[in-house]
């Protein structure tokens, strides 16, 4: 992995088939972390705070690069955090 992810963050795994060769699979690897920083009411008042927000994880750097997001919740507005853990590819072989 390129970063760290932390119990409380989720991680999503994604394989792609890029091509298949015989009995070897060829996969493009992406692992994306999402952390969740705080939850804010409608009046933008912080309801709910996550350890990343709690710590101050969130840096002015991952605002400006585009990797914090908000969406609506049952809580309100969750501000979080979507980071490219790693990527790469991988070689399955299969076998009878």
């Amino acid at each position: 992995m390129r970063s760290m992810f932390r119990c409380s963050d989720f991680l999503i795994t994604e394989a792609k088939i890029s091509k298949i060769e015989g009995k070897r699979v060829f996969l493009d690897l992406v692992q994306t972390t999402i952390t969740n920083v705080y939850n804010k009411d409608k009046d933008w008042d912080i309801v709910k705070q996550f350890e990343a927000g709690e710590r101050g994880y969130i840096s002015e750097k991952d605002i400006n690069q585009g990797l914090v997001h908000e969406k609506e919740v049952d809580e309100g507005i969750l501000i979080y955090r979507e980071t490219i853990a790693t990527s790469g590819t991988a070689i399955i072989e299969l076998i009878e």
